[in-house]
């Protein structure tokens, strides 16, 4: 069982409006841009960072501690000795969350940036006003290694819009990490979700529970990096599909287990449409 404390060497997480979650892994071309884009945030709120590294082999520790040292008010460091993932750890559910002492939660990764020096007062003065959204999202610009951008707007239309709590559960405004801000209302997060390919989805799901989601134009699109060593770049078509089928079965497994028949059934007809068993409404995912 892992102790989310234990990290922590002696750090105390404050109770502080919004957390952000740090997480890196083999980013080192990337992190420092990635760690200025919350220096450049400007709030009416503190805030903390936890600074996670899952035990990068490459320089990104190194550059991930030399911030939490010049800033130590602003980062605490999140560095087990050895990397959790490939143990079957699910960093932000297991360490991550469960530290948050804050009414709201973002997220970045090291090799994503954000841009809009207001992202998260604007995120945090529309949560504060509407008490039914419990997410708010925005767009991404899609960019490559040497920060030369790929695609301006890189979500489809589909997403650039609010979505239902319901919508939400069944994953039809499924989020991009650096993009959202959240309530922190999750709780214990189910097992379901560390056997599902995708967090961003179940995480979607999960929140639905809680509110609506609220897509944001006035915020400047963030950067998503597409790289050799991105986790998503990497997959072909074919294997995107079955990783989405995989994502509809945990899904489809913890509505069953917890008694919830309709979306049960929803995930039950998902998952035959990603096989290619059911037809599938055309301008889906």
């Amino acid at each position: 069982m892992i102790d989310p404390q234990s990290f922590l060497k002696n750090r105390v997480v404050n109770k502080n409006k919004l957390t952000i979650i740090f997480i890196t892994y083999n980013h080192e071309e990337f992190v420092a841009q990635a760690l200025d884009s919350i220096l450049l945030q400007e709030t009416d709120y503190s805030f903390q960072v936890l600074a996670y590294d899952d035990a990068s082999t490459d320089g990104t520790r190194q550059i991930v501690q030399s911030y939490c040292d010049k800033y130590p008010d602003i980062f605490i460091p999140v560095l087990p000795d050895e990397n959790l993932y490939s143990q079957g750890v699910r960093p932000v559910a297991d360490i991550l969350l469960p530290l948050c002492n804050s009414e709201y939660v973002a997220t970045l990764e090291g090799d994503d940036a954000w841009t809009d020096p207001d992202k998260l007062q604007k995120q945090i003065t529309f949560l504060d006003a509407n008490p039914d959204y419990v997410l708010a999202v925005h767009d991404v610009t899609s960019i490559c290694e040497k920060n030369e951008v790929i695609e301006p707007v890189f979500l489809p239309d589909f997403y650039r819009k609010d979505f239902t709590g319901v919508e939400l559960q069944k994953c039809w405004g499924g989020i991009m990490t650096q993009t959202a801000m959240y309530r922190n209302v999750l709780g214990v997060i189910p097992s379901e979700f560390h056997k599902a390919f995708s967090g961003d989805l179940f995480l979607a799901s999960l929140l639905g529970a809680h509110g609506k989601s609220k897509f944001m134009f006035d915020i400047s699109p963030s950067l998503y990096r597409r790289h050799v060593g991105g986790v998503f770049t990497s997959l072909d078509s074919s294997l995107a599909q079955d990783m989405q089928a995989l994502n509809f079965f945990w899904l489809y497994r913890y509505y069953r287990r917890t008694e919830n028949s309709e979306l049960a059934e929803f995930y039950k007809q998902r998952i035959g449409q990603k096989l290619g068993l059911v037809s599938q409404p055309s301008g889906t995912f």
